[in-house]
């Protein structure tokens, strides 16, 4: 029976101070960490995206039906947590 013991014993000592063991035991931690830290900024509802939409319509349709759908006020398009701003660029000669 202290065979086995002894044997038992340097198979775990043997894996407890292998590099992968020692590197996982303070890798896993320091993901979990900043696992903790980034999810709740990724899921934050308040993070928005602004940005500029241009149009390029030589027939000034499109911009136009566009610019209808917005409310009188403003000239920015809400896309759910998306704003855009709409401007034209007219291509007549």
């Amino acid at each position: 029976m202290n065979k086995i013991l002894l044997i038992a014993l340097r198979e775990f000592v043997a894996t407890v101070f292998s590099k992968a063991f020692v590197i996982g035991l303070l890798v896993v931690p320091a993901l979990i960490a900043l696992g903790f830290v980034i999810m709740p900024r990724l899921f934050n509802s308040d993070f928005s995206v602004a940005g500029e939409v241009t149009v390029i319509d030589p027939t000034g349709q499109v911009a136009r039906e566009m610019r209808a759908a917005l409310p009188e006020t403003s000239s920015c398009l809400s896309l759910g947590s998306t704003l855009a701003i709409i401007s034209e660029i007219s291509l007549r000669a």
